[in-house]
């Protein structure tokens, strides 16, 4: 693993995807956020013989993903939370651990509206061409930490089983394409709306 960046200086290499999110299983690939001191922007390299996906970014580009950036594709900044997993880092550069820290501990909630435009820039155009996709059953878990933080105050990732379990199920049939899941995911969206319009107001 990582050999691709042998030639590179590599600051911070982590676990996104399922291994962050709790929702691996034999079929998963495994995703690799990889942050690099000597390059610019970012780029996305598939290696399919081990079926890994990394996502490669250098130190300022991936200053402007965890920032919300407006010119970092929401894509990209709907999975920032990954840093929050509870899995430590494959490569953790001593100069870089500051900088690591700083975006596990920082108060993300101070980006919750930015964080819920990225959701819906991202996701509302599937759901408008009554489209499923499989990174959908993140929703679940999106609507859930922003519910616990508008409980307690506290943005973490969601560690309630019955969520878990709803994201399991959604992976295993999204390709039923069926309309009560097309309208659970609506409502979903529907309500980060509502939260967002509550933090601008």
């Amino acid at each position: 693993m990582l050999k691709e960046f042998r030639n590179n200086k590599i600051l911070l290499a982590y676990y996104g995807g399922s291994t962050a999110y709790g929702t691996k299983t034999s079929n998963s690939d495994i995703d690799v956020i990889v942050v690099l001191e000597d390059i610019k922007g970012s780029m996305h390299i598939s290696n399919e013989e081990l079926g890994i996906e990394y996502y490669v970014f250098g130190k300022e580009e991936y200053d402007r993903k965890m920032t919300f950036n407006n010119e970092v594709t929401p894509y990209l900044k709907v999975f920032n939370d990954d840093v929050l997993a509870e899995v430590d880092p494959i490569i953790l550069d001593e100069s870089f651990k500051s900088k690591y820290e700083e975006y596990r501990i920082r108060d993300f909630g101070s980006f919750i509206k930015n964080y819920i435009d990225s959701v819906i820039d991202y996701y509302q155009p599937f759901l408008l061409e009554d489209s499923l996709k499989k990174n959908m059953y993140h929703l679940y878990r999106i609507e859930d930490q922003v519910k616990n933080y508008q409980t307690n105050g506290k943005f973490q990732l969601s560690t309630d089983s019955g969520v878990t379990e709803k994201m399991m199920v959604f992976k295993d049939n999204y390709k039923t394409q069926s309309i009560l899941y097309l309208n659970e995911l609506r409502e979903i969206l529907k309500y980060l709306k509502e939260v967002k319009n509550n933090v601008t107001n």
